[in-house]
């Protein structure tokens, strides 16, 4: 659990990060590096499914919806830091 604070922790730094325009390319750079990061446990959780989160119920689709949108949210990192 303690993994989840940290990586929340550096969500919101990267977030408030990308408002300044001199810190911009640095923010969305590890942004899409986390993201890529991300993808072996969207791919763990396909293979997982179907399960509850909490009170959510996780099915296969859904996993699998959570994975393909990896790839334009690291497109659209990518390219709000102009690396791309």
């Amino acid at each position: 659990m303690p993994l989840i604070f940290v990586s929340g922790t550096a969500e919101i730094v990267l977030a408030i990060m990308a408002l300044f325009p001199s810190l911009r390319k640095l923010a969305f750079t590890f942004i899409a590096a986390m993201l890529v990061v991300y993808v072996p446990v969207h791919i763990y959780l396909i293979y997982l499914s179907p399960f509850k989160l909490g009170w959510m119920p996780v099915t296969p689709q859904m996993a699998w919806i959570r994975l393909l949108l990896q790839v334009p949210l690291i497109i659209w990192a990518l390219w709000q830091g102009t690396i791309i």
